[in-house]
């Protein structure tokens, strides 16, 4: 477990001295205050007359920005660690707000920390909020004005291809007018190439567009970010987005990001995805707009028109909607600690992509933006991009080939985080359109790779050993990834025992179908009573796995309390190796009923807010079910760090 790392935010106060393992933290914006202002953050004054941001909306933007901020200053582990355990944080925000009523008795501080730890793969987020936040109206405004159509979408613009893309697309397609929302760190190359956009989109579509370019950053620069992954960027992103939407009486806002980005599957089957990238994944997509909703009071969306096109299908609809011109004035790399030369570094995954889509699209000729390193055309040292174009180039060959069988049982995991952010669909439907997006992709990296390697075979060109011409005639992408002996496949599964009522087997055996992703991974191993063999005692070997499990889950309803078996005996005992530490009791509960005040009430339950699986609120039972196991994974993953 990582060592809670306490962050106060506004002047908010501890409420206890935090033992001798927890680090602390004070962020503050406003001057005159105790602690000296370590962040900025400024919004362009575009509250008019007409425009308002209730506190709350307020406060919002702030805790977006306290959010980015500490991110940035608190140091996660070795950036070769991969695993969950050794890259998640634990991070308790203590924040000082003006609509205490509404943080403190709304579900939203929960919301919040939930999201943030599946966005930016934290250990866990906690928020507690304190009363008495005040500023002026307009004290989060910077001085210059901008006017806003009130009938103009909002969007999200970084100035990286897919945004860019979007944006053309909105303006060839509606009349409507269109506010792009970016955010700028204090880098002048990065504000340089949105103002460069911004104004080749105004030339051609004048009186179009209005752009809201909002600050925020550490006071100390570089000096004080130390670290580079700024997950929660996306977060600030789509809170000022969000902010601005409510100014204007919209109720969504626009996010544009291609579905092999969105959805980041692993590209090394043996390594986790706790490091990957999940700012546009279905599911945070879904639980931001939850959130977005609380705080709106009603529903708010956010779009993601882009999310069953690859990269190589973007380039496309930028050249249709014609921008082929300004493609390499777009920006795409994801280091924001970049050496000086370059405008990209050429080697990281967003580099890699975009480098092969261009080539996919017929589009590597208007793809002009400097890279650091061109590892198409010259050597490549730096192994780490070696092995970025290996990985890169692996999975798209086994996307290309999977048939559906195949790419369901290897991204089983992967699916259930997915499938759950997209309620409109049913599983079969949803993982149909995913394996035809992934084998899509992987045909288009095959084609792209085939007109790179007429570039890299140029004659006048250096065939060393290092050449993307030497990595793929020695067919390395094909050849299986060294196993690391501390990842989940070489780990011995945890045993689960499932302990339930009779009366509420088809409830058990949908869990149990749910845990097959888990069981695919090695993580657990799932035993219940309807695994006794013929000719076996039925009690002797329930007893056996109950005292071997690490893991027992209660599928808690009446029917459960009501059982002698389950609750005088299974329950019983599970409860006894709980309190001696020799396993983990998880209640699930399934159905409603009184059961907060039994032996087992004051342990942590699952689902969420311990919402019943068999509840409305859920839409359906497997959704219910998707997030249990999904809790049920980061429980196995934190432990066995």
């Amino acid at each position: 477990m990582s060592r809670p790392r306490v962050v106060l935010c506004n002047g908010a106060q501890l409420a206890s001295v935090p033992d001798g393992g927890s680090d602390v933290k004070a962020l503050e914006w406003r001057d005159g205050q105790a602690t000296e202002p370590n962040v900025h953050i400024g919004l362009p004054d575009f509250v008019r007359e007409v425009y308002y941001l209730p506190p709350r909306v307020l406060d919002l933007v702030e805790i977006a920005a306290y959010v980015y901020c500490a991110d940035r200053s608190i140091r996660r582990g070795d950036p070769r660690s991969v695993e969950y355990h050794s890259w998640g944080r634990d991070l308790q925000f203590r924040v000082k707000v003006r609509d205490y009523e509404f943080w403190c008795a709304s579900g939203a501080g929960r919301q919040l920390g939930e999201l943030l730890c599946f966005l930016a793969g934290e250990e866990n987020v906690h928020f507690e909020f304190e009363a008495g936040h005040e500023t002026p109206q307009t004290s989060l405004l910077d001085q210059e004005g901008i006017e806003i159509a009130g009938d103009s979408e909002v969007a999200l613009f970084s100035g990286g291809v897919d945004s860019l893309t979007g944006a053309l697309e909105h303006l060839n397609s509606s009349d409507a007018p269109l506010t792009l929302v970016s955010h700028s760190s204090g880098q002048p190359g990065t504000t340089r190439t949105q103002q460069g956009l911004l104004t080749a989109i105004n030339r051609d579509w004048p009186g179009k567009t209005t752009h809201v370019a909002f600050r925020c950053n550490l006071t100390g620069g570089r000096r004080a970010a130390k670290e580079e992954s700024q997950r929660s960027r996306f977060f600030l992103y789509a809170s000022i987005a969000y902010a601005i939407a409510h100014a204007t009486g919209r109720k969504r806002i626009w996010a544009y990001e291609n579905g092999i980005t969105s959805l980041n599957f692993p590209k090394r089957q043996d390594l986790m995805n706790a490091r990957a990238s999940r700012t546009t994944h279905p599911r945070t997509i879904r639980l931001l707009s939850e959130f977005f909703s609380e705080v709106e009071g009603e529903q708010f969306s956010i779009e993601t028109p882009f999310l069953w096109k690859t990269k190589t299908d973007v380039m496309q609809t930028l050249a249709e909607s014609g921008g082929t011109g300004l493609l390499s004035s777009s920006v795409s790399c994801s280091k924001t600690f970049k050496a000086s030369t370059g405008t990209q570094c050429g080697g990281c995954s967003q580099c890699i992509d975009r480098r092969f889509a261009a080539f996919a699209a017929g589009l590597e000729d208007s793809d002009q933006a400097g890279y650091a390193t061109d590892f198409i055309r010259e050597e490549v040292a730096d192994r780490e991009v070696r092995a970025g174009v290996n990985e890169y180039v692996q999975q798209a060959s086994r996307f290309e080939k999977n048939g559906l069988d195949e790419f369901y049982e290897t991204m089983a995991s992967d699916l259930v985080a997915i499938v759950d952010g997209m309620p409109g669909l049913n599983e079969r439907d949803a993982v149909d359109k995913l394996w035809r997006l992934t084998r899509r992709h992987g045909q288009q990296v095959l084609h792209g790779l085939q007109r790179m390697l007429k570039v890299a075979r140029d004659p006048r060109r250096s065939r060393g050993t290092s050449t993307l011409l030497r990595v793929i005639e020695n067919r390395e992408y094909l050849a299986p990834p060294a196993v690391d002996d501390q990842q989940p496949d070489a780990r011995e599964a945890r045993e689960v025992f499932i302990s339930y009522s009779h009366e509420d087997e088809k409830m058990c055996e949908q869990l149990k179908t749910h845990l097959t992703a888990l069981e695919r991974e090695k993580l657990v191993d799932t035993w219940y009573d309807r695994k006794i063999g013929p000719g076996n005692e039925g009690e002797g070997e329930i007893d056996e796995h109950l005292n071997s499990a690490s893991i027992i889950l209660l599928l808690v309803s009446a029917n459960f309390i009501a059982s002698h078996y389950c609750y005088d005996v299974e329950m019983k005992r599970a409860m006894e190796r709980h309190e001696a530490g020799e396993a983990t009791v998880v209640p699930v509960i399934i159905k409603d009923c009184l059961w907060n005040h039994l032996p087992f009430g004051e342990l942590q339950a699952l689902p969420e807010r311990t919402i019943p699986v068999r509840s409305r609120k859920w839409g359906d039972r497997d959704t219910a079910f998707a997030h249990v196991v999904r809790k049920l994974r980061d429980m196995v993953m934190k432990e066995s760090g």
